[in-house]
């Protein structure tokens, strides 16, 4: 990638990139700041404006999403990208900051951040908008306190499991929304102190030169379930119609 020459592009360009992996009350992530660093890289060389942070708290994420909220209005591109601990609970997708607690079901609203909070930000984006969610990966201490909470209600979780990853975003009209594995299910993290397999076939794809954006998603979706035999299958929801091109 370092002989890719950046082009200045015809119009605005602007992305939230997060990555979080130190979590003080659930499991540590090996790959999630590297994830997020290549993506921040790969889009800077795209020309785009990134806000980034990484291992970032509930206080720190919403100043993040607030900077993205204050250049995103009018762009020509606008991405949302986040690596780390995703969460769902009554079907509302969530993305967790690095000092979340599970200690209750109460609590979850005030301790998670709402996929829905970036997004709303990111529809301020006139032209094409894209959310990314590498942020599907195991956390034992959501499953536990599902589990307890289901036990409380006298309900029992199927095969005694309970629902792992995110949920599907309610209105994705006018996006599009990637998952790096399939609707409540979980994605590998990969080798300790490399790139995530979802996220190294997307910033390795989306420096392709003159390929619509659509066809990248598609391509590096691919990769992923060829390279894990179909134990993870990205998911793509699109509602963009017209061809857009980042590398050109």
């Amino acid at each position: 990638m370092s002989a890719f020459k950046p082009v200045t592009p015809p119009g605005k360009r602007v992305a939230l990139v997060m990555g979080n992996a130190a979590y003080v009350n659930a499991p540590k992530l090996d790959n999630t700041i590297a994830d997020a660093r290549i993506m921040r890289d790969v889009l800077t060389r795209l020309g785009f404006e990134v806000i980034y942070g990484e291992n970032l708290d509930r206080r720190a994420m919403g100043r993040h999403i607030g900077e993205f909220g204050s250049i995103v209005r009018d762009a020509e591109a606008a991405i949302v990208y986040f690596a780390g601990h995703g969460s769902t609970f009554s079907d509302v997708p969530y993305v967790v900051p690095v000092d979340a607690r599970y200690d209750k079901l109460a609590d979850i609203p005030s301790e998670l951040v709402q996929v829905e909070s970036m997004v709303s930000e990111l529809r301020r984006a006139r032209g094409v908008r894209l959310v990314i969610l590498d942020a599907c990966r195991d956390n034992e201490v959501e499953v536990q306190l599902k589990r307890r909470e289901a036990a409380l209600r006298g309900e029992a979780t199927r095969g005694g499991g309970a629902t792992r990853g995110l949920a599907r975003l309610q209105n994705p009209d006018g996006l599009i929304v990637v998952y790096s594995t399939q609707h409540l299910t979980t994605a590998a993290d990969g080798i300790p102190g490399q790139n995530s397999p979802f996220t190294e076939a997307l910033a390795r794809n989306l420096l392709t030169p003159g390929m619509d954006i659509k066809d990248v998603l598609f391509r590096a979706g691919q990769e992923v379930i060829s390279r894990s035999g179909g134990m993870q299958r990205p998911e793509i929801s699109i509602s963009l119609y017209e061809p857009f091109v980042l590398a050109r």
